[in-house]
């Protein structure tokens, strides 16, 4: 595979758009229904350079203006002012690849365009015919009302040389090439000669000057392309020009964002002064000269690279998106400001469908977007902006944007300078260090099969979430309960206090905010009921489970479905271990969790209490059962190992937290001091802070960063607003009494650049005076142990190799096996136990159903991917009925339909096709003594109808489509690389190329010094390695003849095969064959 493009013809693209069009309602994977059709917004149209834009918004000089594909796919969405990539005369450059990092907010180190400049105008000449082929084909305005804005850069001395000068001339004048173009197409749309294509491309342009151009070359560029040019010209300005104090207050300060702008970002970038000096005589030659001058702000910010996904070697990267939009607005401010706000001003940064019509307010356009396009929606997010532009004029009362644009200095500066402080305070601009947007799991992709829900893929108890939101939102509470009920033996009780790593990995949070999911299981088990778990026949088998916690009843409740006689022992005279004795009931009231128990007691769970298990039982009940299941929780607190912790004002945090449950705790003064980070931590905190009666303080000491704390985002909020103080990178030293209480000394730390094992940063200490905090008590919660009450060798050697289950008819999990966890990885690990058991009983479990069929078609899929809809951010605000249906219906069905990659790929080089599930028995060819024995092979299956593969001549391995798979994988690297030209193919050392040769089909592929082809004719499947030639059935891919090339003895694996069997099918549907 090659980072190259290799652009396909007019006549190609062109086909393939029609053929779509006719055939599956879609261009290039996007659908028709949500194209924007500029007669039902007719009330957006603006004018720029003396023309019609049917919108006021485009797309920016970027990565969805390089190709022909990319800008007609910008412009069906109502994309009217594209600006071309940039083109300098050094068309041959090496880009640093992965290029793009769109996680959040968005980082790029690519620069001017991937092709050749002829190769640039010949891609901008295919957009300009298709724009208006399509214009046509769907009859909407006479003209296509849009404008291509050149983008040139990046001295004085390259912009003269013969290659810019040549595209300065293609783009006023393309008639010849036009021409040709069109005759190669008539065929194709016999309709083009009804078709006015206007022969000059675009007569304005936007210059782009490299960091540290100076001043003086700036103004006699832009002065060039004035006066000798006559173009009508923009020049882009640097966020730069707010000043380092200014910038660096509103990006690290009042935002948060922690990236480093470098001193010499602002050294050689253009000043302020020198600015104001170049934008006032620009706009006298403009004037003189009668052409347009303006500004565009803002460029990217140049920050430090501090992101793993760019090569080491790139210095610097550059700042775009949410994080840019305040900077690049108080720039626009600042400028406007400065010229009484008569300076036309458009503008790129961070603009996305929510904020689009706030800067129009501001007398800015047009507008134009890169990476909210970069994101999961892609192109299609574009649609919005039409609706919600027109939406605000609806709401103020406008008959058209005009009424916004229409000249009023003064009104428009005074809404500038309100948004330009407005924006400082908008949560949705700031950095927040709980909210890592960042979807991707362990699963591992593949070639084939990978849709499948993140949320179900990072919970510990493989929920299926999709479908219980799916029947929540239709209303339909008990189903959606009982499916709940199918992988979760503590629905109600996780309903309130589960981690809920699930929304941490919700796809939505990539388009607005994640789903609710914890609360809708609340409401839902609350409303359901489990009559429909029926105690099963017993199947003679018993075990004998220690510890009524969450892993040990998750696993009985699994093992009494499948017919184990199931008791429990529990050493307390309450099950739920922790659960029960140390989550505060401000988190979580007591019935929820009885019910949970009930439930499970129902189906014949024998719980023994007050029956602490010693050597002696131990013993027996491994000779009495056929099974033992060790699930005794961490209830023993880690020790405090510093100097003074012995002294009787250190309380342990489990018996703070049991006494304060039932309410015999007493008040620890006034000044209590917490250790740790994690959710006991944050548990203790809000019980101690609950006791003072808001007399008192208690404070948090962590030797980590506030964001690397463990402890769940939502508790450390809860803990903040109830008052509690957060003392971060102080390392505890040691206790010393005093006679008015206690102090603790602590070391001050500071984050280093080494990670850990855990992929965290470590901490180090910063060698200053330590720090003392006095206290009236101190509480450490810095993790718990498991101490059990008996010995067991084999359980000893389970538990030193967590990947051992069981030793004998000894299994062991939860805690014991992990450490303290969780308390859905506790339920979680108790379901896993269960299947283990079942599985060496030799019994087949239940616990797989049939997946619903959610009756949603491929369209409906795209078009709720296309809008973004913010939910109820606090889920405590969502309380009825009607509430969780609607929140439960923002679920994005990530089970059934995914695409992401196709999505969010600008050059449109992730394919989607459609195949039929098939399972084939294959063979492996054993040769021996010169001849070909088929054996058995393990069966090859696709089981998904949405298949992938890259079009490997549209990808330039930008990397934007790793970034949001949900999958562990890199979409552009392990998904088939299928060729669409024998060239491309030829070029390159990896990948697939499909030729129709009469009535077959032959696929080939090469890897290195490896080669296959497979051939599909009427009746069978012809497949050709440098070792054999094999004949398939073409209904079940069996063998039919094999003929040895190579005698050999070995093995063979026919898996290949049958892999181009599903890839032939995928790159026929790419071809339109």
């Amino acid at each position: 595979m090659t980072d190259q493009f290799y652009p396909i013809s007019l006549n190609k693209l062109l086909k393939r758009i029609l053929r779509e069009l006719d055939s599956e309602d879609e261009i290039l994977g996007l659908p028709k229904q949500l194209f924007v059709n500029p007669n039902n917004f007719e009330n957006l149209k603006i004018q720029r350079f003396g023309k019609t834009l049917s919108t006021p918004y485009g797309v920016a000089a970027g990565p969805h203006t390089q190709l022909a594909q990319n800008i007609v796919s910008s412009w069906l969405f109502g994309a009217r002012y594209i600006e071309l990539k940039t083109i300098q005369t050094l068309d041959e450059l090496e880009v640093s690849k992965p290029c793009i990092d769109m996680q959040d907010e968005g980082y790029n180190c690519e620069w001017s365009q991937e092709l050749k400049i002829n190769n640039s105008i010949s891609e901008y000449q295919n957009a300009w015919i298709i724009i208006h082929v399509l214009n046509h084909y769907f009859g909407w305005d006479k003209s296509p009302d849009t404008i291509f804005n050149m983008s040139v850069g990046y001295d004085l001395r390259g912009i003269m040389q013969e290659n810019v000068q040549d595209f300065f001339a293609k783009m006023k004048d393309s008639s010849a090439e036009l021409e040709e173009k069109k005759q190669q197409i008539r065929s194709l749309y016999p309709a083009i000669d009804e078709i006015d294509i206007p022969v000059q491309l675009s007569n304005n342009i936007t210059l782009s000057t490299m960091h540290g151009c100076p001043a003086h070359e700036i103004e006699e560029i832009a002065t060039y392309l004035i006066e000798k040019k006559k173009l009508h010209t923009i020049v882009k300005l640097n966020p730069t020009l707010l000043g380092t104090e200014n910038l660096r207050g509103i990006l690290n300060d009042k935002m948060g964002w922690p990236v480093q702008v470098p001193d010499i970002a602002f050294e050689h970038d253009l000043k302020y002064p020198d600015a104001l000096s170049i934008i006032k005589n620009l706009k006298n030659s403009a004037q003189k000269t009668g052409v347009h001058f303006g500004l565009k702000l803002t460029n990217t910010l140049e920050v430090k690279n501090q992101k793993a996904v760019f090569d080491a070697k790139e210095e610097m990267m550059y700042l775009s998106g949410r994080a840019l939009h305040p900077i690049s607005i108080n720039v626009a401010a600042k400028l406007q400001t400065e010229f009484n706000g008569r300076l036309d001003v458009s503008f790129s940064a961070g603009i996305d469908a929510f904020n689009i019509a706030d800067v129009l307010n501001c007398g800015i356009q047009p507008i134009t977007v890169s990476s909210d396009l970069l994101k999961p929606g892609g192109y299609s997010r574009m649609a919005q902006y039409a609706e919600n532009i027109q939406q605000y004029l609806k709401e103020n009362k406008l008959d058209k944007i005009a009424a916004i644009s229409e000249n009023n200095n003064a009104r428009h500066l005074e809404n500038l300078q309100a948004y330009a402080k407005k924006v400082l305070t908008n949560n949705a601009y700031k950095y927040h260090i709980f909210e890592q947007k960042n979807i991707k799991t362990e699963r591992e992709l593949g070639m084939f099969d990978c849709t499948a829900a993140p949320c179900v893929d990072t919970c510990p108890t493989t929920q299926n979430i999709p479908e219980y939101l799916h029947f929540a939102a239709q209303g339909e509470f008990q189903k959606s309960f009982e499916v709940i009920l199918r992988n979760n033996a503590f629905p109600q009780t996780l309903g309130l206090v589960c981690e809920h790593s699930c929304q941490s990995k919700c796809t939505r949070i990539n388009y607005d905010n994640p789903v609710q999911i914890r609360e809708i299981k609340n409401f839902v088990s609350q409303q359901g009921n489990s009559d429909m778990l029926n105690v099963p026949k017993a199947n003679g088998l018993n075990i004998a489970i220690i510890g009524a916690g969450p892993a040990g009843l998750s696993a009985a409740y699994f093992l009494a479905l499948e017919g184990f006689k199931v008791e429990v022992f529990e050493s307390e005279d309450s099950a739920g271990g922790l659960v029960h004795k140390a989550i505060p009931s401000f988190r979580m009231p007591n019935n929820a969790l009885y019910e949970d128990i009930a439930r499970i007691e129902n189906l014949g769970v024998q719980i023994h209490y007050n029956s602490p298990v010693d050597q002696e039982l131990f013993n027996q009940l491994k000779a009495d059962y056929n099974y033992v299941y060790v699930a005794i929780g961490a209830q023993n607190m880690k020790a405090l190992k510093i100097p003074g912790s012995n002294t009787n004002m250190v309380f342990d945090a489990l018996k703070f937290l049991s006494d304060f449950k039932k309410n015999t705790v007493i008040n620890q003064g006034d000044n209590v001091i917490i250790i740790g980070g994690g959710n006991t931590a944050m548990d203790v905190a809000r019980a101690a802070k609950k006791l003072q009666n808001g007399k008192g303080e208690v404070r948090v000491v962590y030797r980590r960063s506030l964001a690397q704390m463990p402890a769940d985002a939502e508790e450390i909020h809860d803990a903040k607003a109830e008052g509690v103080r957060f003392l971060n990178l102080l390392s505890p030293l040691e206790i010393i009494e005093r006679n008015e209480g206690m102090i603790l000394r602590c070391d001050p730390m500071q984050l280093s650049e080494k990670r850990g094992s855990d992929g965290r940063l470590t901490v180090i200490s910063k060698n200053e005076d330590p720090i003392d905090l006095k206290a009236t008590a101190i509480i450490p919660a810095i993790g718990q142990d498991v101490k059990l009450p008996f010995f067991d060798e084999n359980l000893a050697k389970l538990q030193k190799d967590s990947k051992l289950l069981r030793s004998g008819n000894v299994f062991h999990g939860g805690d014991v096996r992990h450490g303290a966890a969780s308390i859905v990885q506790a339920v979680g690990d108790g379901q896993n136990m269960a299947k283990e058991i079942i599985k060496i009983a030799e019994l087949e479990h239940h616990f797989s159903f049939a997946k619903e069929d959610k009756k949603i078609s491929d369209q409906e899929h795209l078009n709720k991917r296309a809008k973004r809809v913010y939910g109820e951010a606090d889920h405590k605000n969502i309380t009825t009925a009607e509430q969780i249906m609607e929140e439960a219906s923002r679920c994005l069905s990530c089970d059934d339909y995914c695409n992401i990659c196709v999505g969010v790929c600008p050059n449109r080089a992730n394919f989607n096709y459609t195949v039929n599930p098939q399972t084939f028995n294959l063979s492996k060819v054993q040769v021996n003594d010169g001849k070909a024995i088929l054996v058995p092979d393990i069966p090859f299956e696709i089981k998904q109808k949405q298949q992938i593969l890259n079009i490997a001549d549209f990808c330039n391995e930008c990397g934007n489509c790793t970034t949001f798979c949900p999958t562990a994988g890199e979409p552009y690297k392990d998904k088939p690389h299928v060729y669409l030209t024998k060239e491309s193919y030829t070029d390159n050392t990896e990948g697939y190329f499909l030729e129709k040769l009469n009535k077959e089909y032959l696929l080939s592929y090469k890897n290195g010094d490896q080669s296959y082809s497979l051939t599909e004719t009427e009746n069978s499947y012809l497949f050709f390695s440098d070792l054999l030639k094999v004949y398939f059935n073409k209904d079940n891919f069996s063998v039919k003849s094999i003929t040895l090339k190579d005698k050999t003895e070995q093995t063979i694996s026919l898996v290949k095969a049958a892999e181009m069997r599903f890839i032939l099918e995928g790159a026929k549907a790419l071809m339109g064959l």
